[in-house]
């Protein structure tokens, strides 16, 4: 599909947009209400209008009905994560190669194309409070720490990156307080930098 052809109005409801995308498709409904879910805070906090920011993504490139179906099952592997980063790759200016033709070839050939965990990569790195691990405070030390033989591989090739040994604090809230107490050391591991 192509740009042009949105569907959601000014005047519809939450209910009415959700509705009008799914086109009465039991998958892509569970894609969206994954994405109403999640999307807002746990994964996206940056994200313009919570989950409904991707929902309007999907509206601005063309994908409705079974097409979001097949892009959360088929090409992400039903992880809402992916699906996001995806759709943030391609908003954020085709970053990991995500292009709208790249994504319509990937929905139409399941998945040929898009490297998935590079384009999660690309999006953590830009968005700096991305989160691909709902639920938790991430970091992204604890990602890499899942992730590292993958991720290490790609790194290797790449002369621009550096890896450095230090010590590094959470920022969340509840860290913040222990450690103006005193009552908190800070963490050691590998980060990165570009």
């Amino acid at each position: 599909m192509s740009r042009g052809h949105e569907r959601i109005q000014l005047h519809m409801t939450g209910l009415e947009i959700v509705t009008c995308m799914a086109e009465g498709n039991p998958g892509a409904l569970t894609a969206l209400l994954e994405i109403m879910g999640k999307g807002s805070s746990e994964i996206d906090p940056q994200g313009l209008m919570g989950g409904m920011g991707a929902i309007l993504m999907l509206d601005t490139l063309g994908i409705h009905g079974s097409r979001i179906w097949m892009l959360f099952s088929d090409v992400c592997g039903r992880n809402v994560v992916k699906m996001i980063a995806v759709l943030r790759a391609e908003q954020l200016g085709q970053l990991a190669g995500v292009t709208e033709a790249a994504l319509n070839h990937a929905i139409e050939n399941r998945g040929d194309g898009l490297d998935l965990d590079a384009v999660v990569i690309a999006v953590c790195e830009r968005l700096e409070k991305f989160n691909p691990v709902p639920g938790k405070r991430f970091e992204m030390i604890y990602w890499l720490a899942e992730h590292w033989d993958r991720f290490f591989s790609r790194v290797a090739s790449m002369t621009s990156w550096r890896f450095r040994w230090l010590d590094y604090w959470c920022r969340c809230d509840r860290c913040a307080d222990r450690r103006a107490k005193g009552l908190q050391e800070p963490y050691r591991g590998w980060r990165f930098w570009t």
